[in-house]
């Protein structure tokens, strides 16, 4: 990660979700997250990821590349790997059998943190692979409030935001006014 992640919030549901991610981080297990659209659950995956001791880490995402990118990163990496997978709800059929295939043959060498905007019950009642794939992906569970949930927090990941664009594209942003 070129930058380091900081989960933004004072609420009673930020500072609660920083202290599971303390918790979660004591386990050896994959982690998947689910929450709304726009909730911040990339964020949360990006400041999960940063905390492990994991070396090389492959960001994945479900929509956009083939899961023989990620096959082919695993068998050419060495040692322990980090696999950041988002919107495993889009996987397909056949990329559920390549996955699955991947983490049994480097069981040992894997670990995934994945995102999700489905709920865990309703991917598994979908029914074939997503059942044996979840047993895998959804050792342990983080389900990141939405922002309707949080209102209080809006205006500072507002401003961290607007701070972070500033930086990225040299220029000087600011919030025009109190939403």
């Amino acid at each position: 990660l070129p930058h380091p992640v900081v989960l933004y919030g004072d609420s009673y549901s930020a500072r609660w979700l920083r202290h599971l991610v303390t918790q979660v981080l004591r386990f050896n297990a994959s982690i998947l997250i689910f929450g709304a659209p726009g909730c911040g659950k990339g964020s949360l995956r990006d400041f999960v990821a940063q905390q492990l001791p994991h070396r090389d880490r492959f960001h994945f995402d479900c929509r956009r590349q083939r899961a023989t990118d990620l096959v082919r990163w695993a068998n050419e990496t060495h040692g322990k790997l980090l696999v950041c997978m988002t919107g495993i709800d889009e996987l397909s059929p056949a990329q559920q059998e390549i996955v699955l295939a991947l983490m049994n043959e480097h069981r040992e060498r894997l670990r995934f943190v994945s995102t999700t905007c489905s709920h865990p019950v309703a991917l598994r009642a979908r029914g074939g692979l997503w059942v044996e794939l979840l047993a895998e992906l959804d050792s342990l569970r983080l389900e990141l409030p939405s922002l309707a949930d949080r209102k209080e927090d809006i205006d500072q990941i507002a401003r961290c935001m607007v701070r972070e664009y500033s930086r990225q594209w040299n220029r000087p942003l600011s919030i025009a006014h109190q939403a």
